[in-house]
């Protein structure tokens, strides 16, 4: 939390009993141990802010204020520690050129349902034609390393975003 807290601080100048000391009501979340344990709780949940204010006890308005100010800090600290994963490529060669060296690449993904595109050209640049998660088609098809381990077999065409919430748990929780 020392990590986390002094991150705080220096985006906020402030610490979280000095903001929350200014303000006229009451505060959920007292400690940076509980802001970050919301904010990675959003994250990884994948819960719309009326059903994360529910399990904290917030209004929707408030989950969204709340998971801002961690992300926030959190953007921070990785940009600032060099820890910042690269979240977007140019191309598909940028993205092999960047894993290169890395033997294993784990990838922490939730499937997101997608409306089907009317025009027939952009809908066969987003499906594979294989949707098996097992079998020879399955996995990385084939390529040379970085082996892609994922329990639906991602593919290096649906890899566009790449964002570990296991490696803030490590960073942050065990500082």
């Amino acid at each position: 939390m020392k990590v986390f807290g002094r991150f705080y601080e220096q985006v906020f100048g402030e610490s979280l009993e000095e903001r929350q000391s200014k303000s006229t009501s009451a505060s959920t979340f007292t400690t940076y141990g509980d802001l970050l344990f919301f904010g990675l709780y959003s994250i990884r949940s994948g819960l719309t802010y009326d059903l994360l204010g529910l399990t904290f006890g917030l209004d929707a308005a408030n989950v969204y204020k709340n998971q801002s100010i961690v992300l926030r800090v959190l953007d921070t600290a990785l940009t600032q520690t060099g820890l910042m994963p690269k979240r977007s490529f140019d191309s598909e060669e940028d993205f092999k050129a960047y894993l290169g060296k890395e033997q294993t690449v784990l990838i922490d993904v939730t499937e997101q349902r997608r409306q089907r595109p009317g025009d027939k050209e952009e809908q066969k640049s987003d499906y594979s034609g294989k949707k098996s998660a097992y079998g020879k088609d399955a996995g990385n098809r084939g390529r040379p390393r970085p082996d892609i381990v994922c329990g639906q077999g991602i593919q290096w065409g649906c890899a566009r975003r790449i964002f570990s919430i296991i490696q803030l748990e490590m960073i942050f929780l065990t500082a």
